[in-house]
């Protein structure tokens, strides 16, 4: 670019820069707590800093689970919302932000996540 301004290529990054670029020109970025249940009835709580509003009519709202590695099949949050078709959107209060970085916890799927992190 001829004004001084550097171009950067996304594709060119390795997975955790372009995360790192992301995440810090895109701010503020509150956290979406995000509540599901499984077929199996586990209750499961996540913290995703990728989540929004994307519509108004209809009320629309999205969180964004990637995997963490390629083999994995995708986080508890995704297979539960993907099974039951729903997940719940919480704001996480300051008093909770404690609980809210427990939650982030690689627990395995069988673990109830709001009584590991001490809630109800």
């Amino acid at each position: 670019m001829s004004d001084g301004m550097k171009s950067i290529q996304p594709a060119d990054l390795d997975p955790r820069a372009a995360y790192q670029l992301l995440v810090s020109v895109v701010i503020p970025r509150p956290i979406g707590w995000i509540s599901t249940v499984s077929a199996e009835g586990v209750y499961n709580l996540a913290p995703y800093s990728f989540f929004n509003g994307v519509g108004g009519n209809p009320p629309t709202v999205m969180f964004s689970a990637s995997k963490r590695r390629p083999s994995d099949i995708g986080k508890d949050s995704l297979l539960n919302a993907q099974q039951t078709g729903e997940f719940v959107v919480n704001i996480v209060s300051e008093d909770l932000t404690e609980a809210m970085n427990n939650s982030s916890a690689d627990v395995p799927f069988s673990v109830n996540e709001f009584e590991h992190v001490g809630l109800t």
